[in-house]
Order: C-alpha cells, then sequence, then structure tokens
C-alpha cells in the first residue's frame, strides 16, 4: 500500500460547540418524547389488564419482550447504516415509523394487536440511541462528550416525568369516563386514548433534525473520517480484542438495565396495590422526584466523569457505576420492602439519584470505539439493553409476582428480590471490566 493510500486525512475543523449544543436540545426533546411513549404503558396496567383480560405477566410482555423482538433483527443493520448514512434521516424516519405504532397503540382491539404495536414503538430506540451517540462523539472532544451526554439523557428523565405526572392525572380523570367517540376513528377506551394523544406529536417533532446539519465524521488518531469498507466482521473482531471490556460493559450495565426496566415498568402498580394511593397522587409525586433529583441523578455523573478523565482516570465510567449499581441495589430493595408509602418514596428517591446509567454507558463507548465502528459497536450494546435489560426486567418481576409470590399486592416484594439479584452482578462486572476500558481507551487512539 502507497504512503498516499495510508496516509490519514486532514482533521475536520474544531469542534462548534454551539452547534454541539443546539443538536443536544433537539436529540434530548426527541428522547423525551420516546421515554413519554414507553414509560406511559406503566399507567396503564391495571385499565389495560380489565379492558383486555390479561394478566400482569401478559402485560409485562407490552413493556419488554415488544422491544426484544424488534432489536435482534434489526439493531446491527440500523448500526451498519448508522456508520456509513445520515445519521439525521435515520432518526426521522425511525421517529416517524415509531409514533405512528404508538398511535396504532391506541387502535388496537386484543392482546396480539397491542403486542405487535408496541414492536413496533421500539423502532424509536433502535434509531435514536446508535444515531445520537454517534453523532455526539464527532460533535464533542471526548473529555466532554460524558456532560454532552448526560444532558442528552436528561430527555429520559424530562420524558418520563411527563409521563407519570401527565398519565397520573389523565388516567385518574379518564377513569370517571366510559370512553370517548374520535372522528373517522370512532369509539376508544380511555387508556387507547391516552396512546394516540401522546403517539401524535412525534409526526412534527422529527423535523426539528432538519435544524442542525450531519456531524462531520471525525478521526481518532488513525481513523479515517470515512468507513474503511469493513462489514459487521471488523467491529466484531475489534470488540473481541477487547473482550474483557466489552463484555464486562454490556453484562453490568444490562444488570443495571434490568433494575431500571423494573422501576419503569412496576413502581406505580406497587404505590397503587401496596399502599392503596390513587393513581393521580403517585404519578404526580413521581413527576416532581423525577424532575428533580432524576435530573440531578442523570446530569450529575456526566460532570463527575469528565472530571475523573481530565484528571487522566481512563476507567471513569466503569468505577463510577460500580459504586452507583450498589446504590441503585439498596434502594430499590428498601422501596420495594418499606412499611409506608412515605419511606417507599424516599427509596424511590435514591433511585432515581442513582439509575441515570445509560448516558455513562453510551459515553464509555463512544470514548473507546474507533469511529468507523460506533454505530455497530451502540447497537450491539443495545441488543444486550434491550433483550436482558428491557425484555427481562419487567417480566422478572412479574414473574415472581405471578408464579413465586402468586399474590398481585406482593409486587414490592418482587422489586426488592429483582433488585437484590442483580446489584452484585452489575458492581462485579462493572469493577471487573476498568482495566478492559483502560487499555482499550489507549487501543482506540491507534485503532
Amino acid at each position: 500500500m502507497s504512503d498516499k493510500s495510508e496516509a490519514a486525512p486532514p482533521e475536520p475543523a474544531p469542534y462548534d460547540l454551539r452547534a454541539g449544543w443546539t443538536a443536544v436540545v433537539i436529540f434530548l426533546l426527541l428522547y423525551a418524547l420516546g421515554w413519554l411513549d414507553r414509560k406511559i404503558i406503566a399507567f396503564l396496567v391495571d385499565p389495560i389488564r380489565h379492558s383486555l383480560h390479561v394478566t400482569d405477566f401478559q402485560v409485562s410482555l407490552l413493556q419488554g419482550v415488544a422491544a426484544v423482538i424488534f432489536y435482534p433483527l434489526f439493531a446491527l443493520p440500523i448500526g451498519w447504516m448508522v456508520d456509513r448514512f445520515s445519521r439525521r434521516r435515520i432518526i426521522f424516519w425511525g421517529l416517524i415509523v415509531w409514533s405512528m405504532f404508538a398511535i396504532a397503540s391506541g387502535l388496537t382491539k386484543n392482546f396480539a394487536q397491542l403486542l405487535m404495536a408496541r414492536v413496533g414503538v421500539s423502532v424509536g430506540d433502535s434509531t435514536l440511541q446508535p444515531a445520537t451517540s454517534s453523532a455526539l462523539a464527532d460533535l464533542f472532544p471526548k473529555e466532554k462528550l460524558t456532560t454532552a451526554m448526560a444532558v442528552f439523557g436528561l430527555g429520559g428523565i424530562l420524558g418520563s416525568a411527563i409521563a407519570v405526572a401527565l398519565s397520573g392525572v389523565v388516567v385518574g380523570f379518564t377513569q370517571s369516563s366510559p370512553g370517548y367517540n374520535l372522528p373517522i376513528v370512532g369509539f376508544v377506551e380511555p387508556w387507547q386514548f391516552v396512546f394516540i394523544v401522546t403517539g401524535a406529536p412525534g409526526l412534527l417533532m422529527g423535523f426539528l433534525l432538519f435544524l442542525i446539519p450531519e456531524p462531520v465524521r471525525r478521526r481518532r488518531g488513525l481513523v479515517w473520517q470515512q468507513v474503511d469498507g469493513k462489514g459487521f466482521g471488523g467491529a466484531i473482531g475489534y470488540m473481541l480484542a477487547h473482550k474483557r471490556f466489552y463484555l464486562s460493559h454490556f453484562i453490568g450495565f444490562s444488570a443495571v438495565a434490568i433494575m431500571g426496566a423494573t422501576l419503569t415498568a412496576w413502581t406505580p402498580a406497587h404505590f397503587t396495590r401496596t399502599y392503596g394511593l390513587p393513581v393521580a397522587q403517585v404519578g404526580l409525586t413521581m413527576g416532581a422526584i423525577q424532575i428533580s433529583l432524576g435530573a440531578i441523578g442523570m446530569a450529575g455523573p456526566g460532570f463527575i466523569i469528565d472530571r475523573m478523565i481530565r484528571r487522566g482516570h481512563l476507567d471513569a465510567h466503569l468505577w463510577y457505576f460500580a459504586f452507583a449499581a450498589v446504590v441503585l441495589g439498596l434502594s430499590g430493595i428498601g422501596m420495594g420492602l418499606a412499611p409506608n408509602a412515605g419511606s417507599a418514596f424516599v427509596g424511590l428517591a435514591f433511585l432515581d439519584l442513582s439509575v441515570g446509567y445509560f448516558p455513562v454507558a453510551a459515553a464509555a463507548l463512544q470514548v473507546v470505539t474507533p469511529n468507523r465502528y460506533r454505530g455497530q459497536v451502540t447497537a450491539t450494546f443495545l441488543i444486550f439493553l434491550s433483550v436482558i435489560g428491557q425484555g427481562l426486567g419487567p417480566s422478572i418481576t412479574a414473574a415472581f409476582t405471578d408464579f413465586l409470590f402468586k399474590d398481585d399486592h406482593k409486587v414490592g416484594a418482587s422489586i426488592a428480590l429483582t433488585y437484590a439479584v442483580c446489584m452484585p452482578i452489575a458492581a462485579v462486572c462493572l469493577w471487573y471490566g476498568r482495566r478492559g476500558m483502560r487499555v482499550a481507551h489507549e487501543a482506540s487512539d491507534t485503532a
């Protein structure tokens, strides 16, 4: 190979942080919308059960397995496209598809139809997460990336808080109504109306993406701006070469994701069934906690980790969350076994302070993965996260409730047991992966 072919292209222009933060705000809003569409179902558990005559375990399939079905088939091809094509357009079309399926969730008449609609909603994550992670890595230097990812992650807190507050009020309000007659659609039940109203905004919000330019793909070390022509095999080879980091990261954060998915899926039911609280009160209280303490828990780790990186701690992401996983686990156990609602809300507050794992996990992958593999590696991680975390999390807790305790009012004990199992797995894996991350971090600069 000639010297000319081996020479790396010139570095792109200096980082435009103004454009970067504009992109963060737009991505944050879309992420909030995605969380709203996913989180809303947690407040519709009992109306769906009564309307469609299904069990907790079947509802858990809507919250977990529905996403798992989609990810293994399409996440890797989408990751491949993220590494090659316009990330704005990938996000845009993903948003249109997931919004249409979110609306379709409100038009379904039986469990099978609703399950298929929720599978369609999962397309949002499979496009949004790999594309935004890759784009932000090209918009920010690595010592500022985790902060940017953490601010982007506030979209999850915002969407979740809106979901719990809005749905608590809406569900409480609509419980007194038999349903609504809508133009063209016809009669819908209250829970169906909620799906339609929360899914519709996405059809317009996607156009915000065209307010920002497509980020220029930057190189790291000797990595070319353009893809080198290798397929997914190149990404697999790179991950296998640094398997101590990638396996520890994937498994550790997937265990954390099980705890996070359990929190999302079953906390409202825990407070309404165990303590007899009205759904509107639960929604407003949870929303207030999430929008305040949850925002701190999401953004705070980014500032801390970036500060650690500037001081030379190349394993900061895994170091931080090895400890955060312990706090998260103990808080979940405490919330699930709390003797009264007040102490359970205290446990929930500590959960919201420590559950903001995704920006940290995503940023860790971006800083140690060469540019040409980022979309594919992120997609691989999302498969682990969806199958193990989001897929199993709600169903593990529901299985404990339905098959072990055999009592709907034991959902708190099921939550506590789920956290007790996942906490040591997460902490040990993330701590073990620290050395692998330091090695991969150094290798990525010359990959």
